[in-house]
């Protein structure tokens, strides 16, 4: 009786085909005629060997990042009266600042209290 040729499976290939379809691992390998325990090993060695050849594409996706250190930008506080502070950084917008100082400006003469 004469034995039948192994079969060569391209693991490569298979699992290539699997990440790309919307085929969980089990329901592709039934499609393909593939043992699921064959299919997770070869993955396992393909993923493995990656790894080892090129450390960047290792199982985790994801690189660690340092932010970079933020500088503090000086801010200024004015403080009021009534418990009232403004806080004032670089960042502030001018022109919302010259409103503001309008509007406390025109609130405090109807009070009869001064600004400055």
């Amino acid at each position: 009786m004469e034995q039948q040729p192994v079969k060569r499976v391209d693991w490569s290939y298979h699992t290539q085909q699997q990440k790309a379809s919307t085929l969980s691992v089990a329901a592709y390998c039934k499609a393909q005629g593939l043992c699921k325990a064959s299919f997770y090993n070869n993955r396992n060695k393909i993923n493995n060997t990656l790894a080892s050849k090129h450390p960047l594409l290792s199982k985790s996706s994801f690189i660690e990042i340092n932010p970079p250190v933020s500088v503090p930008t000086p801010s200024y506080t004015i403080r009021l009266q009534d418990n009232i502070e403004i806080h004032i950084s670089d960042c502030t917008n001018i022109e919302h600042l010259a409103h503001l100082i309008t509007l406390l400006r025109h609130s405090n003469k109807r009070r009869g209290l001064s600004l400055c």
